[in-house]
């Protein structure tokens, strides 16, 4: 392999194109500096794969770029292609000429090429990798290069070797082997992750799929047995349902007689009603004036009684002024006897007050001489200390005078001084140095405390990505079981919206009417359809209603007359209309509401229900005299107090009639179920909107944590990466740690010497200071002195010592005088206040006897004024017991009238009561019998919906041929009933599921044991390139140590 030719554009100083060819032996290239033979250095590495811009001389690799000149624009490119001789085939490609080129635009694109063809820049590198022209080659040697090879560390030093042997190839492949090996851990731990979580789901999974073709087994066979079952349940049904209509044709006429004969009496018991409300109107308002009379009376009486009393009560008033007066009397002249003793220990009080405040002026002047005496004796302790600090001041004059008596002594003090300060920075230096040792030598241990940091936050990381995976596969579960509820409930919801909106329930002819779109004008809605009853009181209403629940509401008689005609016309059945303009609401009067307050009423149907304003006449006429009680106990209870009332209904659903007839039982079957199905679906409305609610709520829960997994694993990727720098700067710490522990020995060595120099010098000056010693007596002498002065000083301070504890027993003298006159100053106010609060005593006395006084002239003009009045009353009062007796006369009569209206009532009455018991008890029949075909309808309805949810026709069932009895199949279905029930909770979807988990292991057990083979592989492959790396470098290093040993004989001839 050779190099041929270099052809440069655009690379930093090399605007033009330029081409360089290269013959066989050795091309010198030489120039001025800045000429730019560094640049075609700089090419040559940027064309093979160089990617730092600092080793090209640049911050950026945009610098490698023609930035312009004086005369030449700058350029948008620079490319360098390099051909290499490869016919001798040293290069793993099948050309015998090989050409590289490298592109970078300003946009920061490159570009890469071999041979004209787009590539990678790593294919360049594999390319030239163990040719001695890869990215650790040394075929391009730059300055210093050689002396770093020589001076780098063994470690170092070997990667020359490997890339002289030719094994990074090896070293590059094995890398990337480990980094595979690394992957196929993590792909192993994955699949481990997710087989242990399909092993807890496979056992539970066969054990539902086997319950689950149990359950579908049992159920073919109760198919065909509930087959047989219904079918003789429609047989029975049909046949019960022609025997009830019968019946019901034969009662309807009979009613239709007694319902003639109970309209006459009612109009008859209507005209005694309005005479007797007359009657009884004149009753009691002649009872209501008497009433009034007597109550007039009785005011009079009272007003009497009340102004005797008055004048009593003045009387008693009078007595009892006449001894307050007396006692206010003697209790001034008490309080004047009390003023006169406390005054005289007020003046008692004063005189000791002035007494204490002269024991107080003595104590504070005898405070005030020791205080001037204190002042003095300062005085003359700072004029002593003046004193001291002059003789001070001339002794350390003298001391300052003998030293600088001697100059050779300070001249050898500052060469020590020097030397110590030299050998001072030197320590300072080694400590210095060895302070940042200790500094690298932390940072290495932060590096690796921070790298284990990072390796345990990894896996602390990885274990709460476990988990968080497995709350997310907690939420997603919680998911499905919430949306496969909301999906029950829709569809409940949507069957029931479409049995409402089908009217399903009512009969043929209601039906027909409301689907019918002519008639939208005429209808206003069926009773069911505008009437809303409190929740828990469905039932009730449904019993009370009955099938007036289908009757059909219209707004005047002629749009009811418009219907039935239509009927009539399309021959499609009959129905109750219920004409708004004709309505005439039925009520309680209220004598008869006050019934309804018994414990355990709840009200009549009519203030229960709820409806639009519109539509309350309707709902008073039907439900105006129904009442609903809580229990049946309560229902008899008010049915002994309530007069005309339709029925009684219970929350159960019990009836009980004005006839004494009851109506109750267990409810297998309701009525009619029409507001129960309302109720419900507004149940469902409300728990589907939950459910969307609780849906959306978990929905966010799990993007919260598949947020948290993505953070979770973009922060392992930056511990990645920071484990990979981590080791890189542990690796540069410890080059600065070998560097520093030799500037450490050379600052060592050279402390040495400095202190060695000092000691000479402290010598010489020893000498010297023997002959200071004469200088030093005569100021041991003024030392003795300064004692004396001492002294003198400490006198003084004792003497002021002694003053200022007198000063102090005086001030606490001063204070218990002072004490006391405050003490005497507080007994004189007590006094003081004693005889204010007996002034206050006495003007409160002398204002209570003038108020006294004053209302005893009140009282006397009073009495006067009541006498008088209690005269006139008694006038009136006779008259009006006069026209009381009168109005006595006029109400007996009304009362005899009264009582002969209410015998011929009770004789209306009672044949109205026989009349309606015995059409009661036809209504009742009537009733039962309907109540009976609508359960055998129900019963067939439900049995045909049974059989078509399982795509079974009815009639197809009914024309079945059984030969087995209805008590043998009813027994077998029972049997497998209970056994299906025994199976507890079935998903359906259990064999199919386990299946696919089932398969979905087996895939990845499978993946496993690949994972595990191409692990095992690649450990394998890895084991042999460690070994052809390790004879490779074995022979390389051989020959490289008798180069060397040839070589360095020839440079140093043997030395």
């Amino acid at each position: 392999m050779r190099l041929k030719r270099l052809e440069l554009v655009g690379f930093k100083s090399f605007a033009n194109r330029v081409c360089l060819e290269f013959g066989r032996g050795i091309t010198a290239i030489v120039g001025p500096n800045g000429s730019g033979k560094s640049n075609i250095s700089d090419a040559v590495r940027w064309v093979l794969g160089e990617q730092s811009a600092r080793t090209l001389r640049g911050q950026k690799m945009e610098d490698v770029i023609f930035s312009g000149s004086d005369g030449k624009k700058p350029l948008g490119m620079a490319e360098v292609q390099l051909t290499l001789d490869n016919s001798e085939g040293f290069l793993p490609i099948d050309f015998s000429e090989v050409t590289v080129t490298r592109r970078v635009y300003r946009s920061g694109e490159s570009e890469f090429l071999i041979n004209g063809k787009q590539c990678r820049l790593r294919d360049i590198q594999d390319l030239f990798t163990d040719t001695g022209l890869g990215r650790e080659g040394y075929a391009i040697i730059g300055q210093g290069q050689i002396d770093a090879v020589l001076s780098v560390r063994s470690q170092d030093r070997r990667v020359v070797l490997e890339e002289t042997a030719g094994i990074i190839k090896y070293r590059l492949r094995k890398e990337a082997a480990l980094q595979k090996i690394e992957q196929t851990n993590q792909d192993l731990v994955r699949v481990a992750d997710i087989l242990g979580e399909l092993d807890q789901r496979l056992g539970p999974l066969q054990k539902e799929a086997e319950k689950t073709r149990r359950y579908q087994a049992l159920g073919e066979r109760l198919l065909l047995l509930e087959q047989d079952y219904y079918g003789l349940e429609l047989q029975r049904l049909a046949r019960s349902r022609a025997q009830l209509e019968e019946e019901q044709a034969e009662l309807q006429g009979v009613a239709g007689t007694l319902a003639q004969e109970q309209g006459q009496l009612e109009e008859a018991i209507a005209r005694l009603d309005q005479r007797l409300h007359q009657v009884t109107t004149d009753l009691e308002a002649g009872q209501a004036r008497q009433f009034q009379l007597a109550e007039g009376q009785n005011a009079l009486e009272n007003t009497v009684n009340v102004k005797a009393e008055r004048q009593r009560n003045n009387a008693q008033r009078l007595q009892s002024l006449a001894s307050l007066s007396a006692s206010k009397d003697a209790q001034l002249e008490d309080l004047q006897g009390q003023r006169q003793t406390v005054l005289a220990q007020l003046e008692r009080a004063l005189e000791k007050c002035e007494e204490a405040a002269g024991a107080a002026d003595q104590a504070a002047h005898r405070l005030k001489e020791r205080q001037d005496a204190r002042q003095r004796l300062r005085n003359q302790l700072e004029e002593a200390k003046d004193e001291f600090f002059e003789f001070m001041r001339s002794l350390t004059e003298l001391r300052n005078f003998q030293r600088n008596f001697d100059k050779d002594e300070q001249a050898l003090t500052r060469q020590i001084k020097g030397k110590e300060e030299e050998a001072s920075a030197c320590a300072v230096a080694v400590k210095q140095l060895k302070a940042q040792v200790e500094e690298i030598k932390a940072l290495q241990k932060a590096e690796e405390e921070k790298k284990a940091g990072a390796k345990a936050e990894e896996v602390a990381l990885r274990q709460k990505a476990y988990d968080l995976r497995q709350r997310t596969e907690g939420e997603k579960e919680k998911l499905r079981h919430i949306q496969a509820k909301s999906t029950q409930i829709h569809a409940r919801l949507t069957t029931l919206r479409e049995l409402d909106g089908d009217y399903e329930g009512y009969s043929a002819s209601v039906k027909r009417l409301m689907q019918e779109g002519r008639h939208r004008e005429l209808i206003l809605g069926t009773v069911a359809d505008v009437l809303k009853v409190p929740q828990g009181l469905e039932l009730a209403f449904e019993v009370a209603l009955g099938s007036a629940l289908q009757n059909i509401i219209t707004p005047s008689e002629g749009a009811a007359e418009t219907l039935i005609q239509w009927l009539k016309d399309k021959n499609a059945g009959r129905a109750t209309f219920l004409p708004l303009d004709a309505m005439r609401p039925s009520r309680f009067t209220p004598a008869q509401q006050g019934a309804l307050r018994m414990p355990g009423v709840l009200g009549t149907g009519d203030d229960l229900a709820e409806c639009e304003e519109r539509f309350r006449p309707v709902i008073q006429s039907l439900l105006g005299r129904t009442v609903i009680a809580e229990d049946l106990n309560s229902a008899v209870a008010l049915r002994r107090r309530l007069q005309q009332f339709s029925r009684i209904v219970t929350r159960d659903g019990s009836v009980v009639y004005p006839s004494g007839a009851m109506t109750g039982g267990s409810q297998t079957t309701r009525t009619s179920g029409l507001l129960s199905r309302k109720t419900e679906i507004s149940k469902l409305e409300e728990a589907l909107e939950a459910q969307a609610k609780a849906e959306k709520e978990q929905l966010q829960a799990i993007e919260e944590l598949e947020t948290a997994l993505s953070s979770i694993g973009k922060r392992l990727q930056e511990l990645s990466e920071q484990q990979v720098a981590g080791q890189m700067e542990i690796q540069r710490l410890t080059q600065v740690l070998e560097q520093l522990s030799r500037d450490i020995a050379r600052e060592e060595q050279q402390h040495s010497g400095l202190l060695q120099e000092a000691s000479q010098l402290d010598q010489a000056r020893e000498a010297l200071l023997a002959q200071a010693e004469t200088a030093a007596a005569q100021v041991e002498r003024e030392e003795a002195a300064e004692g004396e002065h001492r002294r003198a000083i400490q006198e003084l301070e004792e003497e002021l010592q002694e003053l200022e504890m007198e000063i102090e027993a005086a001030q606490d003298q001063l204070t218990q005088v002072k004490v006391k006159l405050e003490a005497a100053k507080g007994i004189a106010e007590n006094f003081r206040m004693q005889l204010t609060a007996i002034d206050r005593q006495v003007d409160e006395a002398e204002a209570a006897l003038s108020e006294a006084k004053r209302e005893i002239e009140e009282l006397h003009l009073a009495q006067a004024t009541l006498a008088k009045e209690i005269e006139a009353a008694q006038t009136d009062l006779e008259l009006s017991k006069k026209s009381r007796a009168d109005l006595s006369a006029k109400i007996e009569c009304l009362r005899q009238e009264r009582d002969q209206i209410q015998d011929q009532l009770k004789a209306h009455n009672n044949r109205l009561k026989q009349v309606s018991s015995e059409l009661t008890q036809i209504e009742r029949k009537l009733y039962r019998n309907e109540s009976e075909l609508k359960l055998k309808a129900g019963e067939e309805e439900r049995i045909s919906e049974l059989l078509e949810e399982r795509n079974l026709r009815p009639a197809e069932v009914r024309a079945r041929e059984v030969t087995r009895p209805k008590g043998e199949l009813k027994k077998a279905i029972d049997e497998l009933r209970e056994e299906i029930r025994s199976l507890g909770m079935v998903n359906p979807g259990a064999a199919e599921e386990y299946e696919q988990v089932k398969e979905r292991h087996h895939f990845l057990t499978m993946q496993m044991d690949d994972l595990n083979g191409a692990k095992a592989q690649l450990h394998k492959a890895i084991a042999e390139m460690d070994e052809i790396c390790r004879a490779k470098f074995q022979e390389t290093f051989a020959q490289v140590r008798a180069e060397f040993s040839t070589l360095f004989t020839e440079l140093f001839h043997g030395g």
